[in-house]
């Protein structure tokens, strides 16, 4: 298995109880997992565990037969090859769209950013949208930048919590159906999170449920 998290416990400080409670998935390489459950459920906390933006009570996590973190190790989340797009995009407002997929390629040379940059503008169909800042932008083409940005170091999985809580209902199926087809083309292995049942099923392989931070039931996506 690509991914396997096992047995995963994590509590806020001062928080009455657990907020995931022996959270266990395995994922397959190119697989599209989605976390569905209401708000304030752990939801995004599971995602800021495997990223390595919070360490965990208990449990283990490991991605390619690499254990990223158990009671004896931690790799921190800039060594994880995990990428991770925020609700609110975290777009640099002073960036263009160029520079804003730029950022985070760090070890190549200005002829292969500029290829990148170029490569990942295509594949989110913003090739003309290269010298624009995000606030000429529509909500759905911010977002496809945000994922546009977090593909570029070539992660080996992607992380996307709540992608399409800020798109307007009209606008929502379909930019859902081109994120979609990107995450595909790329066959990137993904885990996203949503309170949205339509979204989890157009976008998933497979359904986590998650209730009160335990895992109610896993199931596929073409019998939910």
């Amino acid at each position: 298995m690509f991914i396997e998290i096992e047995d995963l416990c994590f509590r806020y400080p001062n928080a009455p109880k657990a907020v995931i409670q022996d959270f266990s998935v395995t994922i397959e390489h190119g697989e599209v997992i989605c976390i569905l459950g209401e708000s304030g459920g752990g939801k995004s906390t599971v995602l800021r565990l495997v990223a390595g933006l919070e360490i965990p009570s208990k449990g283990r996590i490991k991605i390619n037969e690499i254990t990223m973190v158990d009671q004896s190790v931690f790799v921190p989340p800039e060594k994880r090859g995990v990428g991770m797009v925020f609700q609110d995009y975290a777009l640099f407002p002073h960036m263009t769209v160029s520079e804003n997929i730029r950022f985070g390629l760090k070890k190549m040379n200005n002829k292969e950013k500029d290829f990148r940059i170029n490569q990942m503008l295509d594949l989110v169909n913003l090739g003309d949208y290269g010298k624009r800042y995000p606030y000429e932008l529509s909500g759905g083409q911010q977002q496809r930048v945000a994922i546009a940005r977090t593909l570029a170091p070539k992660p080996s999985l992607l992380l996307l919590d709540e992608p399409f809580s800020n798109l307007d209902t009209e606008l929502r199926s379909k930019i859902r159906e081109e994120i979609n087809i990107i995450l595909k083309q790329t066959s990137i292995t993904v885990i996203f999170v949503t309170h949205d049942k339509e979204d989890a099923k157009a976008m998933a392989d497979r359904i986590v449920i998650l209730k009160e931070g335990k895992i109610v039931e896993i199931v596929d996506s073409i019998l939910f």
